[in-house]
C-alpha cells in the first residue's frame, strides 16, 4: 500500500508527506505487465524540494511514471530507489559510529567477513562476531521500500491530491476453462488466473483485466488513458466484459486483494447448455512424395458453433460423465476468439477410427507423376460418424485430382473429403493424382 512519508536525510532537505492512504486505486492486468492508478493526498511545503512515493513495485517500469501534480508544483527529475537492507550494508554503513553489544555502547572500528572490532566504552578495542552486534535504527540513506523520489519546486503550501499511473513487470493472467460435455450440450466456465510477483501488494483494489495482444511499444500515455475512462464503467454482480479499442476488458465488480507471490483465481465466464458436436480429422501425406501404404490417426475435436461471448486465449480442460463418474477427457489452448465465431476445440486420438491409405499405382518420370492412392476408413464404434481427411495438394494447372468423390479446397492448399461411415463399418475411395513437371 503506498504512502508518503515525512522524511529529513543527512543533508536535511524536507520531502513532502501524505497523511491518508490511497483511494481509487485500479489494476489493469495484461498478459505480463499491469498498469497501476493510484491517487493519494500530498502536504507539500513551499521549502520542499522532494517528494518521496514510497512502496512502489520493484518491478516497476520507472520510465512509465504519468503523474498529476497540483499546477503550483514542478517536476524536475525522477529517481527510482530502493536499497534491499543487509546485514554487511548496515555493517558498512555503521563503522566509525555507535552501536550496541547487548546492553552497552561501543564505537564499531572495522568488519571482513563476521570479525568484527569495536571500541567499548572502556576504550578497549576487542573482537567479537557480527552476530553480536545490535542495531537500533536504520541510517536515513537506506530507502527500505521502492520509492520514487521526485525533485520538484513548489511556489506555495499546498493540501491536494496527486494521481499516479505506471507499468510494472512480473505481474499477468491467463485464461482457463472447463468444458463438462453433457451428450450433444456442455457448460464452460471460465476462470482469469492473475499471478502477482510484482513485488507489491495490492489491498482494496478496482481490478481490471484486457484480453487481447498489446503493442507495448505503444506510449504508455494510451494505457493512462484507458485507465481514466474506465471510471465510468457500472458495476453488477458479476464480472463484466466490455469491448474497448479492439481488445476484451473484464472489470471484477468488487475489490481485490492480490498479495505478492500469490495467484488468485475469479471466475469470469459461465454459460450452461452450449450447442455442440463431435468432429474428427485426419490429415494425410503429400501424394507427391508418398510410397507405400500408411495408417494416421484421427484426432477429434468438440465443435462449437458460436458463443455470445468472446474468450481470451487460454487453456481448456475438458470433462465428461460415464455412470455417474467423471471422466477427464483431454486438454487444449485456445486462441483469442470473438464472439459468434465458430470454435473447435481439439481433444486428442480417437481410439476407434483409423485411415488407412495405400499406393494402388505409381508412375514417375522426368515429364510427370501419375499416382492412383486408396484411402480406407474403419470405424470399430458403435456410433456414425463424420470424418474430414485433408490432403496437402493444389489443384491447378501443374497438379490434377481425378475422383468420384466430392471434395473442397481450403486454404489454398489442401483438399478435403468428407465422409460419412457407418458404426462398425469400413469405406473405401481412390483418388487419382497427376503432377506435369514441365509446366
Amino acid at each position: 500500500m503506498l504512502k508518503l512519508y515525512f522524511v529529513f536525510f543527512l543533508t536535511s532537505i524536507l520531502f513532502g508527506s501524505d497523511n491518508t492512504e490511497p483511494n481509487n486505486n485500479s489494476l489493469i492486468v495484461y498478459d505480463n505487465i499491469a498498469l497501476v492508478h493510484e491517487k493519494s493526498f500530498i502536504h507539500i511545503k513551499k521549502s520542499n524540494k522532494k517528494i518521496l512515493y514510497s512502496n512502489v513495485a520493484s518491478s516497476i517500469i520507472s520510465d512509465s511514471v504519468h503523474i498529476e501534480l497540483p499546477d503550483f508544483v514542478t517536476i524536475y527529475s525522477q529517481q527510482y530507489r530502493f536499497n534491499k537492507l543487509t546485514k554487511s550494508k548496515l555493517l558498512q554503513a555503521f563503522t566509525n559510529k555507535e552501536i550496541f553489544i547487548k546492553d552497552k555502547k561501543a564505537i564499531l572500528l572495522s568488519c571482513q567477513n563476521d570479525s568484527c572490532l569495536v571500541k567499548t566504552e572502556k576504550k578497549q578495542i576487542i573482537s567479537i562476531d557480527s552476530n553480536e552486534i545490535i542495531f537500533t535504527k536504520i541510517p536515513n540513506k537506506f530507502i527500505t521500500k521502492p520509492s520514487l523520489i521526485w525533485n520538484i519546486q513548489a511556489t506555495k503550501d499546498i493540501d491536494s491530491f496527486m494521481e499516479i499511473d505506471y507499468l510494472i513487470k512480473d505481474i499477468g493472467f491467463t485464461s482457463k476453462y472447463i468444458l463438462n460435455l453433457k451428450n450433444d450440450k456442455a457448460d464452460i466456465t471460465g476462470w482469469l488466473n492473475i499471478d502477482n510477483r510484482s513485488g507489491k501488494d495490492f489491498k482494496q483494489t478496482n481490478l481490471f483485466v484486457l484480453a487481447g495482444d498489446i503493442k507495448q511499444e505503444a506510449k504508455p500515455m494510451m494505457l493512462y488513458q484507458s485507465s481514466r475512462n474506465l471510471k465510468t464503467m457500472s458495476n453488477n454482480l458479476e464480472v463484466k466484459q466490455l469491448s474497448y479499442e479492439g481488445y476484451h476488458l473484464y472489470k471484477i465488480p468488487f475489490k481485490v486483494n492480490l498479495a505478492n507471490n500469490e495467484k488468485t483465481q475469479i471466475k469470469f465466464l459461465t454459460k450452461n447448455d452450449i450447442d455442440i458436436k463431435r468432429k474428427y480429422k485426419s490429415t494425410m501425406s503429400n501424394p507427391l512424395y508418398f510410397y507405400g501404404e500408411k495408417k494416421h490417426k484421427v484426432m477429434q475435436y468438440i465443435h462449437i458453433d458460436k458463443l455470445d461471448e468472446a474468450l481470451p486465449k487460454g487453456l481448456i480442460r475438458i470433462y465428461s460423465k460415464l455412470d455417474n463418474q467423471t471422466i477427464f477427457l483431454g486438454e487444449n489452448r485456445v486462441k483469442h476468439t470473438p464472439k459468434n465465431i465458430p470454435l473447435d476445440i481439439e481433444i486428442g486420438n480417437n481410439f476407434d477410427i483409423t485411415v488407412k491409405e495405400q499406393i494402388k499405382q505409381r508412375t514417375d518420370t522426368k515429364a510427370y507423376s501419375d499416382i492412383d492412392i486408396v484411402y480406407k476408413i474403419t470405424n470399430s464404434s458403435s456410433k456414425d460418424k463424420k470424418l474430414e481427411i485433408l490432403i496437402p495438394f493444389n489443384q491447378n494447372k501443374v497438379y490434377k485430382i481425378k475422383t468420384y468423390k466430392k471434395y473442397r479446397v481450403i486454404k489454398g492448399r489442401y483438399i478435403v473429403f468428407d465422409i460419412s461411415i457407418k458404426a462398425n463399418s469400413s469405406k473405401k475411395f481412390e483418388v487419382n493424382y497427376k503432377h506435369n513437371k514441365t509446366l
